[in-house]
């Protein structure tokens, strides 16, 4: 299990994991299979008089997102 900062990689992308030198380990090369984005509405506003919340359709923020990879021999 891991975390990307910045952008989720494309699929069928390979990105590469270098580990510092200080572990005497070889770079491991995974391909990007595929990803779920899992999204969370953000309201955007409150009705001041009915305390409604009010949505504006793809208005969304992600909250997470699974990336299903497979490690490539090197």
């Amino acid at each position: 299990m891991g975390r990307f900062t910045g952008e989720v990689p494309a699929i069928n992308t390979s990105f590469t994991i270098w580990y510092p030198e200080s572990e005497e380990r070889q770079p491991d090369v995974f391909r990007v299979l595929y990803h779920h984005r899992v999204f969370q509405s953000e309201p955007m506003f409150v009705d001041e008089e009915t305390d409604a919340r009010h949505l504006e359709v793809g208005c969304n923020t992600l909250e997470i997102c699974y990336v299903f990879v497979v490690k490539l021999p090197i």
